[in-house]
């Protein structure tokens, strides 16, 4: 990158330096994911601040450097010093608002998931360098900041599939969030429970209450679609993590973060912006394993529960099949 950087802003050239530029401290366990980082960092038109290890990070080195983002690139379990540092980035995000990224494999995800509370923090798992751009885009939102040009390192189709996704999340959500229902207090400070909480037990209305054996059969017919076209057509990560949150209450049994993602049945790091946007919303809760402190449940909500076992009911009660 050179000294000067062309911007385009309300369509005339911008000349920027390169020290004027967002900067993004950059915490990596391996090379690869130095490698990854920064070049997100540089695809999105941001300065990467590199440098520092995991275990300086951990330590708290970090603390007193000046930048305007963080990205963590997490390739494999570093234990007890991984555990320090996301604790300590949580805290940094929580106290300071200072936004950050952090990216771990689909084996760390629940292990993230329990540490990394504060809204400010973004989780991705297995993103792809589109992923990273449009992630950095939306947390240095209020910088001055421009996409490089990078037509041939990201896919711009993607970057717009994602720019059209959270647009639609959030417009999904502000229908289904009912306007009376409470504001919720902010993620980092309640949603990690002290115990254990049972499912509360369902007790059918009628003959027409949903079973869970009936959501397993819905969840494995919208799974058969997937053999004869492509799944991204029919993709709705939203509905199949109701499904499978509402059998698995009906069921008495938790399910992870992990777990979750893998019924949403699209790439970790979109079901991770679903399951965050409906946490927020009132619409999913987050609950701790009493028994593993580096797991998390998430569970459907009450009034979410109570939506689901009266629309189910009604379709069985038609005589309709919906899957």
């Amino acid at each position: 990158m050179t000294d000067a950087t062309r911007h385009e802003h309300d369509g005339k050239p911008l000349d920027l330096s390169y020290d004027a530029l967002p900067s993004v401290l950059l915490v990596a366990d391996s090379p690869a994911g130095e490698t990854e980082g920064r070049t997100a960092i540089e695809a999105a038109g941001a300065r990467p601040r590199s440098g520092i290890s995991m275990t300086d990070a951990a330590a708290g080195q970090a603390d007193d450097l000046n930048f305007d983002a963080l990205i963590v690139e997490v390739t494999h379990d570093q234990g007890g010093r991984m555990e320090t540092l996301l604790d300590r980035i949580n805290g940094m995000a929580v106290r300071e608002r200072i936004p950050a990224i952090v990216t771990v494999p689909l084996e760390l995800l629940d292990a993230a998931s329990a540490r990394l509370t504060s809204p400010h923090v973004d989780i991705m798992c297995q993103p792809t360098l589109a992923d990273r751009v449009a992630a950095l885009g939306l947390a240095l939102g209020s910088q001055r900041l421009s996409f490089n040009d990078i037509t041939t390192e990201v896919d711009h189709a993607r970057l717009s599939r994602l720019a059209d996704e959270v647009g639609r999340i959030a417009q999904a959500l502000a229908r289904l969030t009912p306007a009376t229902q409470p504001a919720r207090v902010p993620q980092a400070v309640n949603d990690m429970m002290i115990g254990f909480r049972a499912e509360p037990i369902l007790t059918p209305i009628d003959a027409d209450a949903p079973v869970a054996a009936e959501i397993r059969q819905m969840i494995r017919l919208r799974r058969m679609r997937d053999q004869h076209f492509d799944a991204e057509l029919f993709a709705d990560p939203a509905w199949d993590m109701l499904l499978d949150l509402m059998a698995a209450r009906l069921e008495r049994k938790q399910v992870a973060v992990s777990s979750l993602c893998i019924a949403a049945s699209v790439p970790p790091t979109t079901a991770l912006r679903w399951i965050k946007a409906m946490t927020d919303s009132g619409m999913f809760e987050r609950c701790a394993d009493p028994e593993d402190g580096r797991r998390i449940f998430i569970r459907l909500a009450d009034h979410t529960a109570n939506a689901m076992t009266a629309y189910l009911s009604a379709i069985k009660k038609a005589g309709g099949a919906i899957i």
